[in-house]
């Protein structure tokens, strides 16, 4: 088991929550990227922050929609080792 904190950025595909990915990885977080719609932007961030060592899967979830929130726990990509 890991001994890095974890963060969950909603909307971090593109824009803000992106960056914020990027500062949170940047500063030994593992980042959780959730996305609504924008899948291929939130792997490609997976890619990037994976990259630099960090680790950082995608998850699908409209936090809006409290049923879809249910399965926030099953990333869409595998964690990085």
């Amino acid at each position: 088991m890991s001994s890095e904190p974890i963060v969950v950025i909603t909307g971090a595909s593109r824009g803000i929550g992106a960056a914020t990915a990027r500062l949170a990885a940047a500063r030994g977080y593992a980042v959780a990227v959730n996305f609504r719609s924008s899948g291929e932007a939130a792997e490609a961030l997976v890619r990037e922050l994976v990259a630099t060592g960090a680790s950082a899967v995608a998850i699908q979830a409209d936090i809006s929609v409290e049923m879809t929130c249910a399965g926030c726990s099953r990333p869409s990509t595998a964690p990085s080792e």
